[in-house]
């Protein structure tokens, strides 16, 4: 919503629940309206051609920052990243931040408090124009970690980004296939998320381990099995790389996973594959179909034994 006042404007634009606001100090016949930017309900008000006293807060803050700030050049990345979400690159202000390139010098693509680069920012929410924009500028590593040890590949794979992941792909020196501090990899992130397209291009890339396993030994084929992805369990089983009886920490294989979470559709595609061992057990000694029956699940039963 946009009110106008005699000198003052001001728009608020809802974001996670805060409203983004963004106000001008024009003359005295007011600011002018400017292009429409990429969010929906959001125009980008502009002072008078040589008047940079542009000012931004979100609505709980008190002081009003200047979209000009200060500041050395080199801090700001500060502005990239208003607040621990990165406001500017992860809400998609396309508008905003061609504004902080302009009067900036070449971002530097330097990490927020969480180790979060505006770039993995704009990886996290799909804002392709945003992410080629800071690909293209940006001086910093594109392989850059946060403090999870997710980088923006990582990042865009979690989300099922496949247009930001193949573009990182086609990177020279990209990481594909990077562990974060719990030995997760962006397959085995898209994986348990369902992103079929993601998986397919992650599968493509020739670094890229297939049946790697995590800190608790779960693989991408027990990710997908555990979530009821049957499609993604049909890629990762079908490579001759992947061990379909794959044990986790807890003795757990992927029908296992698929068994206790009810997920017939996984039992069928695994049962198809003759290398299956459905008698493996866990830890505590149960079999796949033992822990159906110990779930009550009737279907998973019936699904394993017609097989």
């Amino acid at each position: 919503m946009v009110r106008w006042a005699p000198r003052i404007s001001v728009l608020s634009l809802p974001w996670n629940g805060r409203p983004y606001q963004f106000q001008i100090w024009g003359p005295k016949s007011g600011p002018r309206r400017s292009a429409q930017s990429v969010f929906p309900e959001f125009e980008l008000l502009r002072s008078p051609k040589g008047v940079r006293n542009e000012r931004f807060r979100l609505a709980d803050d008190t002081e009003w920052s200047h979209i000009y700030p200060a500041i050395p050049d080199s801090d700001i990345q500060d502005f990239m990243s208003l607040d621990d979400d990165g406001l500017a690159a992860r809400c998609g202000n396309l508008a905003l931040v061609k504004v902080l390139l302009k009067w900036s010098v070449p971002m530097n693509n330097a990490p927020n408090f969480h180790g979060v680069t505006p770039l993995a920012q704009a990886a996290t929410g799909g804002h392709k124009a945003i992410f080629d924009l800071l690909l293209q500028t940006s001086s910093g590593d594109v392989n850059k970690p946060d403090n999870n040890g997710d980088n923006p590949l990582a990042r865009a794979a979690e989300e099922g980004h496949a247009l930001i992941v193949q573009t990182l792909l086609q990177q020279d020196g990209i990481l594909a296939d990077p562990r974060n501090i719990f030995g997760e990899t962006p397959l085995a992130l898209a994986a348990e998320r369902g992103h079929t397209d993601v998986v397919k291009l992650l599968l493509q890339h020739p670094d890229v381990e297939i049946d790697s396993s995590d800190r608790e030994g779960c693989t991408p084929l027990a990710r997908a099995a555990a979530m009821g992805h049957a499609d993604i369990v049909r890629m990762l089983a079908d490579h001759s790389e992947v061990n379909i009886n794959s044990k986790d920490c807890d003795g757990y294989s992927p029908m296992a996973w698929a068994a206790r979470r009810g997920h017939c559709a996984v039992i069928r595609e695994l049962m198809g594959h003759v290398e299956i061992d459905s008698e493996s057990k866990d830890e505590d000694g149960f079999t796949p179909l033992m822990i159906a029956l110990d779930e009550g699940n009737s279907d998973v039963i019936r699904a394993i034994c017609e097989a």
